[in-house]
């Protein structure tokens, strides 16, 4: 005699396999709040579509049971991924797991915020700051299921909760600029939306952004996006050699050398264009910065050049600190002042080529370096002075986009151009002999500029 089947545990089955049907099923239009609506629909009217024939009694405890399976069981076991959330408050970090459960593909997402604080406005892509401010501190959203595993620096605590329904983490980072962190978990589709405020935004209003979070599905045909990789294992080594250079990596002012464009090849590959010729003509250390001379369109941040600029041309002295962990927050050490020089760079670049090259970005950055030994150079620390974006020129005056300010540092170069570029940096009066700059950072092209 067979052995009749567990009706609740076929219902359970059926729902889960239609909803799965749902989930995979690729379609013309983008997922979002018409996703959720059907999947709404789908899961009050659970088991409206199947292959067999119920009578009336049986299709009404077939609603019954099949509703109750799946608002409590095949909402997990359709679970994309599970996450977990630790913090170690000894080391100050925030350890972040997702735990893959499907190989369902998930899709990149665009994100929306359709609430945000009293003033606050997008300046770029997700970004926030107050009256839309470029490059001010604020609110950035972004997704953040790529990696399996995340690590946060600066947790104090963690909070779990839901929010809207969804599962959430809250992390709160004493002492530090960024001190509320949201992640919101939706495991059923896979995806996660991390959600960073300033400390000048109180917690209960970052949660009401997030609570007016939504996003839709970009159409990824090619299915290039890859969620829930492993994480690349820092090899101590790898970041050892990362950080040293030698002999042959340094330039002088003077020399000549190609300014190495990366561009597409007609049958796809990327190939590398060295029609771009760089000189350095000069570099100069001084006292005080020549803005009588300065075009201020061509400061980065023409306000911030007026609040460390003096009206005399000397910039403000530096507050050089040392952020430590220490009693479960941040901490800002203070490590005294230091005076601040104005270096000055010409350079000289120039198109080889018959025909235009543009969207051409230069922005070398400043770095201390120290001897390793007779023929090598370590990278050090930074001084992260408050006029220039991390370490880039303060002043450039070639930008062909001034109107796009993410875009400042970028040329375009007609046929046979060459243009004269003036270049300006702020540094501490007692790294002037142990300074450089590098350009074309963190490629096979790098080169580092002693003076």
């Amino acid at each position: 005699m067979s052995q009749k089947p567990n009706m609740e545990q076929l219902l359970k089955n059926l729902g889960e396999e239609y909803l799965r049907e749902q989930l995979q099923q690729e379609e013309d239009h983008e997922f979002s709040q018409e996703y959720q609506k059907k999947k709404e629909n789908l899961l009050a009217a659970a088991g409206g579509k199947t292959r067999r024939r119920w009578s009336k009694t049986a299709a009404a405890c077939a609603c019954a049971v099949l509703v109750l399976s799946v608002s409590l069981s095949v909402y997990a076991a359709i679970s994309i991924y599970h996450a977990s959330v630790d913090v170690d408050k000894d080391k100050g970090e925030a350890n972040i797991h997702l735990e893959r459960t499907d190989n369902t593909y998930v899709p990149p997402i665009k994100i929306y915020a359709d609430y945000l604080p009293q003033g606050y406005k997008e300046w770029d892509e997700n970004k926030y700051s107050l009256n839309g401010e470029y490059g001010g501190t604020g609110i950035t959203i972004a997704s953040a299921n790529w990696q399996s595993d995340m690590t946060v620096a600066g947790a104090s605590e963690a909070e779990d909760t839901t929010i809207n329904g969804v599962k959430a983490t809250v992390l709160t980072r004493k002492g530090s600029e960024y001190s509320h962190i949201i992640y919101l978990f939706y495991e059923e589709t896979g995806n996660v939306i991390e959600i960073m405020a300033s400390d000048e935004i109180p917690l209960e209003e970052v949660i009401k952004v997030a609570e007016n979070v939504r996003y839709e599905v970009v159409q990824d045909e090619d299915k290039t996006y890859q969620a829930f990789q492993n994480p690349v294992q820092e090899d101590q080594e790898v970041l050892e050699e990362q950080i040293k250079f030698g002999q042959d990596d340094i330039i002088r002012v003077g020399d000549t050398l190609p300014y190495v464009n990366l561009k597409e090849t007609s049958d796809g590959s990327i190939a590398a264009d060295e029609s771009l010729k760089y000189t350095v003509k000069n570099a100069e250390v001084l006292d005080k910065v020549p803005a009588d001379s300065m075009d201020s369109q061509f400061f980065s941040d023409p306000q911030a050049a007026e609040e460390y600029i003096s009206e005399d041309g000397t910039l403000l002295p530096y507050q050089r600190t040392e952020v430590v962990w220490e009693d479960n927050e941040t901490k800002t050490k203070d490590l005294g002042t230091v005076n601040m020089k104005y270096l000055q760079v010409t350079m000289e670049v120039t198109n080889t080529a018959e025909e235009p090259i543009e969207d051409i970005g230069l922005n070398p950055r400043l770095y201390q370096y120290g001897r390793e030994d007779s023929d090598t150079y370590r990278i050090l620390s930074q001084d992260m002075y408050g006029i220039q974006p991390d370490q880039m020129p303060f002043y450039f005056d070639q930008s062909s986009y001034l109107q796009e300010r993410k875009h400042f540092y970028y040329m375009n170069f007609a046929p046979s151009e060459t243009k004269t570029i003036h270049l300006g940096f702020a540094i501490a009066e007692d790294r002037l002999q142990d300074s450089c700059l590098v350009f074309q950072e963190n490629s096979e092209f790098t080169k580092y500029l002693f003076w």
